[in-house]
Formats: structure tokens, sequence, C-alpha cells
């Protein structure tokens, strides 16, 4: 890494922006292992903290690329709600699942919507109206999988069901669609 003080990483482009990057997922994780030796509860493995460093890191990158990408407060906002949305869907379906338990194979086919998201983000070249349209689809597309996983009663022997497919249906629909609006008025 660069020769950077910890605590200070101001928003940088090029090799230093990375270096931040780096170093922002670093301490959150080395920050998180003595913790996790204290908390016999928590009992995380190596790959989980790596998989919270990659959600972090991503994290981090996101509102890096949210402020690089376009001066509009309403682009930045949209961007951001469509990470923070995203993150908490894979958060959400790795922890607890949203169809019955995390367990449930059916939980897979949200991994559909975030695909659909980043395909569609990159193919319009992270603009507005192209970034609008993907989010309206990821919208359609996230109701259409909640909506079936309850008629076809896939979550069945959830503690809530069907209720928690329903309300988590509900809340990233409303997400999604909520960015869709900011990107389109950000136009």
């Amino acid at each position: 890494m660069s020769e950077m003080s910890q605590g200070e990483c101001p928003l940088r482009t090029g090799k230093a922006g990375i270096d931040c990057f780096l170093q922002s997922a670093n301490i959150v994780t080395i920050g998180a292992q003595p913790a996790e030796k204290k908390s016999h509860p928590m009992n995380w493995s190596t790959a989980d903290f790596a998989f919270a460093a990659a959600l972090i890191g991503t994290l981090v990158l996101g509102i890096w690329l949210a402020i690089r990408l376009n001066r509009h407060p309403l682009y930045r906002a949209a961007f951001l709600l469509t990470l923070a949305g995203s993150l908490l869907l894979i958060w959400i379906n790795g922890a607890i699942g949203v169809i019955g338990s995390a367990g449930n194979p059916a939980n897979l086919l949200f991994g559909i919507v975030l695909l659909i998201g980043l395909v569609g983000m990159v193919a319009s070249r992270f603009r507005a109206g192209g970034m609008s349209a993907t989010l309206l689809i990821m919208a359609v597309i996230q109701t259409g999988i909640g909506t079936t996983a309850i008629a076809l009663n896939l979550g069945d022997g959830g503690a809530l069901w069907p209720w928690d497919t329903f309300a988590a249906t509900a809340v990233f629909t409303t997400i999604w669609l909520a960015a869709s609006l900011g990107f389109r008025m950000s136009r």
C-alpha cells in the first residue's frame, strides 16, 4: 500500500483511491477479529470475515463511484440507495433467507435481480436513463420472485411464512422503485 497513515483516507483517484478502498476493508475486518475472539456466540470463520470484508469493500467502492460518476445529488442518492438495497439483499439472504430459511434454494433466485442490476448498469454505462430502466426491471423481477414463492408455497416451514417474504418483497421493490425514480429525476 502507499504511504498513508491509518485513518487518513480522503477521496482520491487512481492508486491512492484503491489503497483507501483496501485499507477501509482491512481496518474493519481486523477490528472485528478481537470481538470475535471474546464473543463465542459470533463464531465466525475466516470465510465469514472475508465475506464481510468484501461487502464492506463493495460499499466503500460504491460510495466512491457514486461521488465520481455524477455530480447530481439525486443521482448520488439513487446510486447509494441501489447499493444499500443490493448489499442488504445479499446480507439478509445469507443470514436468514427471504424465502423460508437461509438454506432454502429458492433464495438463490434473488441473485437474478442483482445480476440484472449489474448487467443493466454496466450496459447503460451508468447513465441515469439506463439506470432508471434497470431498476424498474429489478423491481418487476423482485416482485415476480416474491409472488411466485408465495403462490407456490416455496418457503413453507419458515417461522413467519408467508409474511416475511411478503414484507421483504415489498421493502426491496420499494427500494428499487425509489432508486429508479431518483435516477429518472436526475436526468
